[in-house]
């Protein structure tokens, strides 16, 4: 049963179906996820027993994040790559054309239009090295570490000390980019179009939203499920 004491990370691992909810209301559960839920309803001025309440109701049988934690973790390292940071590589361009489009046409009218867009470049080119440290680094040892502790070989050689200090980094990261989507957020109304934007206009906003509500899934497997998961194989090595 979800209590209000329990941390919003917890909350969506117990139960999947949150997720939906908490970002409904701005509730960050991937890089503030170690936050309990009345301590990010009290910082967001929410209702916390209103937004339990929903919390509840919203309960789904499936499997949810809990196939995450039973899967072999070389194959969870090359699921986020080939899911998360291949949706974000392909995104992050068409995203930004679209952006420049309608900051020439409208930021004159809407001049927060180019603030959102230096954010969204900050971010396009932080995630950019952040999945190559990822992808070259980071997942191909943990992947050596969980092949050496199958076949009982002997663990690769830790050339960062410990999985902690590139863990620590990349967590450091996520809260950065979950920021500045949150700001974008903010900046634009919870993504919510004038009244005379064009279809242009109104889907920038709709892939800022789809980008953001991605972001916080591909964090939450790496904050909540992979590096939790690799740290503890670390320690049986």
């Amino acid at each position: 049963m979800i209590t209000a004491e329990q941390t919003m990370r917890d909350i969506v691992l117990e139960h999947n179906g949150t997720a939906e909810v908490l970002e409904k209301y701005g509730l960050d559960f991937c890089c503030q996820g170690t936050r309990s839920l009345e301590e990010a309803c009290k910082m967001r001025d929410l209702n916390t027993d209103a937004v339990l309440e929903e919390l509840k109701a919203s309960f789904v049988d499936e499997a949810g994040v809990d196939r995450f934690q039973k899967w072999d973790l070389a194959f969870l390292c090359d699921y986020i790559v080939n899911h998360h940071h291949t949706y974000v590589k392909e995104t992050m361009p068409t995203i930004k054309e679209h952006l420049t489009k309608v900051i020439g046409v409208y930021s004159l009218r809407y001049p927060v239009l180019k603030e959102v867009g230096v954010i969204f470049a900050d971010v396009c080119q932080e995630l950019d090295i952040h999945m190559m440290k990822e992808e070259n680094m980071l997942f191909p040892f943990i992947t050596q570490m969980n092949y050496a502790q199958k076949l009982a070989l002997q663990p690769p050689t830790e050339v960062f000390g410990s999985v902690n200090n590139p863990i620590a980094m990349m967590q450091s990261e996520h809260e950065h980019a979950g920021a500045a989507m949150e700001k974008i957020r903010e900046l634009l109304n919870n993504y919510t179009p004038p009244e005379d934007a064009c279809t242009t206009f109104r889907l920038t906003y709709n892939e800022l939203s789809a980008f953001e509500h991605d972001l916080h899934r591909h964090v939450f497997l790496e904050n909540a499920i992979l590096f939790p998961r690799a740290q503890k194989l670390e320690g049986k090595n």
